[in-house]
């Protein structure tokens, strides 16, 4: 005699003592699936290939971190620095458009200080805040003469991280750098020391 019972994947009625589906596939008895034994050593290879897989991967990601971080921070200082030296240059324009419209109204055909310079709407309101892409700026007319002389500095926030060279420029126009200490703020003569050198086109 023949006993059934439903497939309990499908429904279907099989005999009581098969062990597979003919209609679903399915096994019946998990002990009976071919190849069970024999596919536990071969996942506890794959789980071990892919473990040495990932701890290569995190030393191989440290390398190339290690080699990247002191190229991504030269490269930082190096843009940082670039942006010092334009926003001198946007600085000297902007005071001889002062000196020009003369917008204090005072009669006096005189330089500004960062504050005055934003005030009139010569300069970027980034700039006027005096940081600027990890440089300070600071701008003064001279106390002695504000007719005919200025100054100007910028240095980094965080010297050798943010940038490793000091810029400043006077009413001559040129942009100067050294890298062994920042500029004097000289409010007035506004002279450049003579280890300034001046910053290319």
């Amino acid at each position: 005699m023949d006993d059934r019972v439903g497939c309990p994947y499908c429904g279907e009625d099989i005999p009581s003592i098969a062990r597979k589906c003919r209609h679903c596939g399915e096994f019946i008895d998990p002990a009976a699936t071919p190849g069970a034994a024999e596919a536990l050593p071969h996942l506890a290879l794959g789980a071990f290939v892919g473990v040495v897989l990932l701890a290569l991967l995190c030393v191989v990601g440290s390398i190339v971190a290690a080699t990247a971080t002191p190229n991504l921070l030269r490269a930082e200082k190096a843009r940082n620095e670039a942006a010092a030296v334009a926003a001198l240059r946007a600085v000297v324009a902007a005071q001889e458009a002062f000196r020009a419209a003369d917008p204090d109204r005072n009669g006096v055909a005189d330089y500004g200080d960062l504050a005055q310079l934003g005030t009139a709407h010569l300069l970027d309101p980034g700039l006027v805040t005096g940081i600027h892409e990890g440089y300070q700026l600071e701008v003064a007319a001279s106390r002695l003469d504000p007719e005919r002389r200025w100054i100007a500095v910028a240095s980094p926030l965080t010297p050798g991280h943010t940038g490793d060279r000091y810029f400043a420029v006077n009413q001559a126009g040129a942009v100067h750098a050294r890298t062994s200490r920042p500029f004097p703020l000289d409010v007035l003569n506004c002279e450049l020391p003579g280890d300034a050198r001046p910053v290319g086109p």
